[in-house]
């Protein structure tokens, strides 16, 4: 997958929030609360102060409640877990890593009628996430919980739904993230270090109902 650079999408979405804001909406009846899940699959980078950077495979999935302000604007909050896996290696060995991590995002959501079918669906958030588990297999043993604590970052996602009926739509999405404060090394490491999750992007189905 063509990696996308999460920071020009960002860029997007502020000039697209700018020109939807100052267009003329139509406010029908429209539905305040939705409910957002999807799932995606995609790459991440592991960004370490001490240690060799390395990617890992990423499988994310979020599932968010959508409150509207009106038509276009909304805010939202939820929970979403991500499985990452790959190798790399640091001053022990070649390793092969494992994680899960839960985070809490909280963000603005915009949508946009391209038809009476078809929508788009943005939004931005910020987030906290922690470890739920950490493994990492070397050739001769295998150690947890290197690294531990929450971490703070922020994420963007784009897409595009067909609506099936009244209340289901679903389409594709892409969502892009990155950590902007660090994770540090436990006790059980041998070495002291930071690190962090960078450009995560993922691509993925989106399902969305209103209520």
């Amino acid at each position: 997958m063509k990696k996308i650079s999460f920071y020009s999408l960002l860029i997007g979405f502020i000039l697209y929030s700018n020109l939807s804001f100052g267009q003329d909406e139509n406010e029908s009846t429209y539905s305040k609360f939705s409910l957002i899940t999807y799932g995606t699959i995609g790459f991440a980078k592991v960004e370490n102060d001490n240690q060799a950077n390395y990617n890992l495979d990423a499988n994310s999935a979020e599932l968010l409640l959508n409150y509207k302000f009106n038509k276009k604007y909304g805010i939202f909050t939820g929970v979403g877990i991500t499985e990452l896996s790959g190798s790399g290696f640091n001053d022990e060995s070649i390793f092969y890593h494992e994680r899960s991590v839960i985070k809490i995002p909280l963000g603005l959501s915009i949508s946009y009628d391209l038809s009476d079918k078809l929508s788009t669906y943005m939004g931005i958030a910020a987030y906290g996430q922690t470890i739920i588990s950490d493994e990492y297999r070397y050739i001769d043993r295998t150690v947890e919980d290197l690294y531990e604590g929450w971490n703070f970052g922020a994420q963007f996602s784009l897409g595009i739904t067909h609506q099936v009926d009244d209340c289901l739509s679903i389409g594709l999405i892409y969502s892009g993230q990155s950590d902007f404060t660090k994770l540090e090394t436990t006790d059980n490491a041998s070495f002291k270090d930071e690190q962090k999750i960078t450009d995560l992007n993922t691509l993925g189905l989106l399902l969305e109902w209103t209520f």
